[in-house]
């Protein structure tokens, strides 16, 4: 394992297994305007995953019979159900807990969602249309990307924001040539790093301005759309760190748009890919998000880190602990919990790593979140297989 320091981060290139990815730890929150952003790209020619399936509203928490069990005598608040297993009150179908309170969930929630919308998401969303193809112009130039690649790494990024219930990304065009400059510097270097210095191997200003503002990985080849997958994942190989850099800027609120560079140059190793995630543009009501999401969550999305994200202007989450219940037999499953700090944008989060177990397709995993400033979050994960 060759460890690559790249702007007081730590990233990670794996050499000799020609399946590992590697990534940076994520792009540093953006003070300034660099100019590298502008905000008034064109649309993207994807719209993202299929909308979900809306109702006409939530239900009323109520139930069409007495309580029974361990619910005996117990009486829930507005939004909120008995646990016939514990007899602990937890917010109704249709509600969510923010802050140790049930309330209604928008339309498009991801815990309204079935399993079949969910799993049909993954199949469309979670595909490569053009296969990746790069002709290098010489050891610096910035050669040729298939055409379609771009739309097939903004499908990627905009399937795990809409599981997470965020809206979809569009490319920010007017980006293009830096980020590919970027992209030329990681794979001509064979390392990462967000403030590449003159003396790099094809550097320019350009590039150099882009990899400060963006997530950046090195391939054994493959395509850039895997990695999203990866930035997402934001862990190689165990032990993970908890950082999360990564996947805290792909589900940031405010992302509306990303930079997209991707290049293998003349005898180079890795496939370098940029993906800018200072563009802005991005909106959301939500006063939290989750990685695996609430509701039916596709099985490839649970192994390694769980996370919690406060919303941008949400409740901090400073002392948050987590923990996880199996819903079938009430087992308390081993986390090893911490919550990360925030130096900017995008807000801190809490983390966990499942401790000697994986999420088994099937079963359903009851998050509590803890310890929060406003209150505690407790929210379900329903794992679902769609393969």
């Amino acid at each position: 394992m060759l460890a690559v320091l790249a702007g007081g981060c730590t990233g990670e290139l794996f050499v000799g297994d020609a399946g590992a990815t590697g990534g940076d730890a994520g792009a540093p929150p953006p003070t300034v305007d660099a100019g590298v952003r502008p905000l008034d790209a064109a649309p993207g020619t994807d719209a993202g995953p299929p909308a979900p399936v809306t109702d006409a509203g939530p239900p009323t928490g109520s139930d069409a019979g007495p309580p029974t069990g361990a619910c005996v005598g117990v009486t829930c608040g507005a939004g909120e159900r008995c646990e016939p297993r514990s007899g602990a009150c937890v917010c109704a179908d249709g509600f969510m807990d923010v802050g140790g309170r049930c309330a209604p969930v928008a339309p498009g929630d991801p815990s309204t969602r079935t399993a079949d919308e969910v799993c049909t998401a993954w199949r469309d969303g979670h595909v490569i249309d053009a296969p990746m193809a790069y002709t290098p112009d010489g050891m610096c130039g910035l050669g040729t990307v298939t055409p379609g690649v771009h739309e097939d790494v903004v499908r990627r990024a905009s399937l795990f924001r809409w599981l997470a219930g965020l809206g979809p990304v569009t490319e920010n065009v007017a980006d293009r040539t830096a980020m590919q400059e970027c992209a030329v510097m990681m794979s001509a270097a064979g390392a990462l790093d967000h403030m590449p210095e003159p003396d790099w191997p094809c550097y320019t200003a350009d590039g150099a301005r882009a990899a400060r503002f963006s997530n950046l990985s090195l391939r054994f080849g493959g395509h850039p759309a895997e990695a999203i997958d990866q930035l997402m994942r934001d862990c190689s190989r165990p032990p993970c760190s908890t950082g999360i850099g990564h996947r805290k800027w792909q589900l940031y609120y405010g992302l509306g748009s990303i930079g997209i560079g991707a290049a293998q140059v003349e005898g180079a190793s890795f496939l370098g890919t940029c993906i800018g995630i200072a563009n802005g543009g991005g909106t959301s009501f939500r006063p939290w998000v989750a990685y695996p999401n609430p509701g039916p969550a596709p099985l490839e999305t649970t192994d390694r880190l769980w996370s919690f994200h406060p919303g941008e202007s949400g409740f901090s989450v400073s002392g948050g602990e987590a923990s996880v219940v199996r819903v079938s037999d009430g087992a308390s499953m081993p986390v090893t919990s911490t919550a990360t700090g925030s130096f900017g944008l995008p807000p801190g989060a809490v983390v966990w790593s499942l401790d000697g177990w994986t999420a088994e397709a099937g079963e359903t995993y009851r998050v509590t979140i803890a310890g929060l400033r406003d209150g505690d979050v407790t929210y379900d994960v329903e794992v679902v297989d769609c393969r």
